[in-house]
Formats: structure tokens, C-alpha cells, sequence
């Protein structure tokens, strides 16, 4: 398996980013497996245009944590959705966090939901300017939050969100954190 990334310069100061994934298997589970990735690249590309178009050159602090559904995976959707203000929710819907939630508040700039799983992509106004996911992936239950985060105090604000998410997220789902 390999994946190559194409940065192409423009004259009018843009450039063209062209990504080429190649694999080699065979057997249904294969094919699974690399559509399961590009499901997973095609949300990456989205994070990546949003990037560019908010918050271009700003340098970011990571959060990350997981978990995993102890039900269905969408009966775990439903509850973090919930639980985040954030069900039923589609691109360019506001959201706020309910109480107890960590916090978070934003718009919404995409919905995702295929065969591999079910995210979001959040632009976030707070704990701070930055960029989320929340995702469920395939149907095993298997979910977590990641932020990215752009403001002028973004690792502090990491610092204090990371032990936040990984607390809520392991109190829903006993993996989590």
C-alpha cells in the first residue's frame, strides 16, 4: 500500500494537491479495505479545504481521543451526537455542547455517512478557532473526537481540552480516552 501526495505549484499563487493511493490484494476484504480508506481520505480532504480556507498557515494543537460503543454503532452515534447538541445535524448548522459536555461551539461544514462510518466536521468558534471531527467507524462502534485548534493560545487550550474529551468521552464509553 502507498499513498503519494502531488503539491503542484500555480502562477496566481495556489497550487493543485493531487493524492494517488495504490494497493495490492486480492478477495472482497481488500476491496472493503481500500474503500474504507478513501471514505477516509475524502473526509481528510474536506478538513484540509476548510483549513485552507479559515485558518491558512496558522500552526495547530491537537487533541484526540477514542472510544468505542458498548451497543449499536448507532445507538453510540446517537448518544455522542446527542450529548454534543449535534444530532440530526448537516452542514451549516449551529451547535453548542449540552451541560456536562466539554466545551465546544461551531458551525457545521460537513456531514458524512457511508458504509465505513459516520462523522462530522465542526469549525469551531469554541474552546477556540479550530476544526473537529467526531466519527463513528465502520460498524464495530469505534468513535472519537479530534480537534485542531488555531488560536494564539491553542496549547494551552489543548492542554486543558485533551484530559476534558478523554474524561466525557471514557465516562460514555468505557474504551475511551
Amino acid at each position: 500500500m502507498a499513498t503519494e501526495w502531488l503539491v503542484e505549484a500555480r502562477d496566481d499563487g495556489t497550487c493543485l494537491v493531487r493524492m494517488v493511493m495504490r494497493g495490492f490484494g486480492t478477495g472482497a476484504g481488500w476491496d472493503d479495505e481500500l474503500e474504507g480508506m478513501a471514505a477516509g481520505m475524502r473526509a481528510a480532504l474536506h478538513a484540509l479545504a476548510s483549513y485552507r480556507t479559515h485558518f491558512p498557515g496558522r500552526p495547530a494543537a491537537w487533541v484526540r481521543v477514542s472510544g468505542a460503543g458498548t451497543g449499536a454503532a448507532a445507538a453510540a452515534w446517537d448518544e455522542l451526537t446527542g450529548a454534543l447538541g449535534l444530532a440530526g445535524a448537516g452542514p451549516g448548522r449551529r451547535f453548542a455542547a449540552g451541560p456536562g459536555a466539554p466545551e465546544l461551539a461551531g458551525v457545521v461544514v460537513r456531514a458524512g455517512d457511508d458504509a465505513y462510518g459516520r462523522s462530522l466536521l465542526l469549525r469551531l468558534e469554541r474552546p477556540g478557532p479550530g476544526l473537529a471531527e467526531l466519527y463513528l467507524l465502520g460498524s464495530g462502534g469505534s468513535l472519537g473526537f479530534q480537534a485542531r485548534l488555531y488560536g494564539d493560545d491553542r496549547d494551552e487550550v489543548a492542554v486543558r481540552q485533551q484530559p476534558a474529551w478523554a474524561a466525557w468521552l471514557g465516562a460514555r464509553f468505557p474504551a475511551g480516552g
